[in-house]
């Protein structure tokens, strides 16, 4: 469920986790390599996403594996 700060919509790392299908690490993973949008908020040391950000981001990002385009 989005947390709303300041009228906007946010995911934490546990709902993209969530949304994606894959594991809280996963989320922490891909953003210290760079592999997904850098957060748009912090509430104290935890990232937060809009909901937009990750939307738009899930509908560029690579397929799943290396095997996607094959």
């Amino acid at each position: 469920m989005p947390i709303e700060v300041d009228g906007q919509q946010y995911l934490d790392r546990d709902e993209v986790a969530l949304r994606l299908s894959v594991l809280p690490s996963t989320i922490s993973g891909w953003a210290s390599r760079g592999q997904m949008p850098k957060p748009d908020r912090y509430v104290s040391r935890a990232p937060l996403w809009l909901v937009t950000t990750i939307e738009a981001w899930e509908a560029t990002r690579p397929g799943k594996g290396w095997r996607a385009g094959q």
